[in-house]
């Protein structure tokens, strides 16, 4: 595999995780800092992964809950839970048919595993959702599991001045360039209310030009 690059340096330190602790553990998670497993039936994780129907598993997709902003500008010290119940919108009504990203736990003990998605890490192998029934994935989205049991709960954003910080420091693999951070607010807006406090606040903490996303907010009358 080729890892040059940030993005290749990014899966070698994914593989390199693998490979040095795949022969200690039975599973290895691989989730970011803003991602907490929800499980209704289980009170730690080794319990839900001993579970009989994950017996011939090698890899299992749980689909994430993202939770928005909950319009909150600043940041303040209540858990996470507390000041961000607000999820979009097919995942609080349990849409069916509904298509969402996914993180998965990898089992271990599996010799020449090779990732290259952070999503899915690899279709190399036997997958599953959280209830233990086989699923293919292409790409790294997958239909909505039932989310009153096995989810990711995923505080992306967390409160407009958090996600403006982490804005700032720009991304390990995409950098900092005006481009990605316009990028990065376009992905915001489609989870979160598009106001024009919002686009202020972070027009001044950024110097970035947002006059598109004021010209989207006159056509649709959100303020006049």
């Amino acid at each position: 595999m080729d890892y040059r690059g940030k993005v290749g340096q990014f899966y070698h330190i994914l593989n390199d995780c693998y490979k040095r602790n795949y022969q200690i553990y039975d599973w290895l998670i691989f989730f970011e800092t803003d991602e907490f497993i929800h499980l209704s039936n289980y009170t730690n994780v080794k319990l839900y992964l001993q579970r009989d129907a994950f017996k011939n598993c090698e890899i299992i997709h749980l689909n994430w809950i993202y939770h928005t902003d909950n319009n909150l500008i600043y940041y303040d010290d209540r858990p996470l839970h507390i000041r961000f119940p607000e999820v979009e919108p097919n995942a609080r009504n349990n849409v069916k048919n509904s298509k969402n990203c996914i993180k998965s736990i990898l089992r271990g003990h599996i010799p020449n595993v090779v990732i290259n998605c952070a999503h899915k890490l690899t279709s190399k192998l036997k997958g599953c959702n959280g209830f233990g029934h086989p699923e293919v994935i292409k790409g790294f989205h997958t239909l909505n599991s039932d989310f009153r049991f096995y989810y990711i709960d995923h505080y992306y954003s967390k409160s407009l001045k958090e996600f403006v910080e982490k804005l700032n420091k720009g991304d390990c693999l995409k950098g900092q360039s005006d481009l990605y951070k316009i990028m990065k607010i376009k992905c915001y807006f489609k989870k979160n209310k598009l106001t024009l406090e919002k686009i202020n606040f972070i027009e001044n903490h950024t110097k970035l030009d947002l006059t598109q996303f004021k010209v989207r907010l006159k056509k649709k009358s959100y303020y006049k």
